[in-house]
């Protein structure tokens, strides 16, 4: 990548903040926000299924052909990562750890039960729901250190 400026066809085109395995503390909550506490370490999934493409219509949205993930340069405007000194997720993309788990083994763990869980999909779990932009999104302060701001489409 590095020699490349990108992989495959990607090329990274401005300047672009990496990282897409990411836990953190809540900072702020969107309105509305149910079921993630302020100050709370989560550990984030990093991608947002689209919601209407014809995987995400049959409730399998992990095959989403229009997936977004948090640093990846797929997307021109880029869509920035972990290493933001803050990011904005979708509520449903950030899983709580236990009180006094060491964030990076936390997510770790959580991280591999929910793909181990993705196995067991169904039409009623928390990944089914399309994505509902920033309306219920918490902002997490990102353990991972960084120093910029961050956009995307979540």
């Amino acid at each position: 990548c590095y020699n490349h400026g990108g992989f495959g066809p990607v090329r990274v085109r401005e300047p672009m903040i990496l990282d897409h395995e990411i836990s953190g503390h809540v900072a702020a909550l969107g309105a509305g926000v149910v079921g993630v506490q302020l100050g709370a370490m989560v550990a984030v999934s990093p991608s947002s299924p689209c919601g209407p493409c014809g995987f995400c219509r049959s409730g399998q949205p992990i095959h989403c052909s229009d997936m977004c993930f948090l640093g990846s340069a797929m997307r021109t405007p880029l869509v920035q990562g972990g290493f933001a000194d803050y990011i904005v997720c979708d509520a449903a993309n950030a899983v709580a750890m236990a009180a006094g788990v060491d964030a990076a083994i936390g997510l770790l763990l959580l991280l591999s039960a929910r793909l181990a869980r993705a196995k067991w999909w169904s039409p009623t779990s928390s990944t089914s729901r399309s994505p509902s932009p920033l309306r219920s999104a918490p902002t997490i302060r990102s353990t991972s250190g960084g120093r910029a701001g961050c956009a995307g489409r979540l």
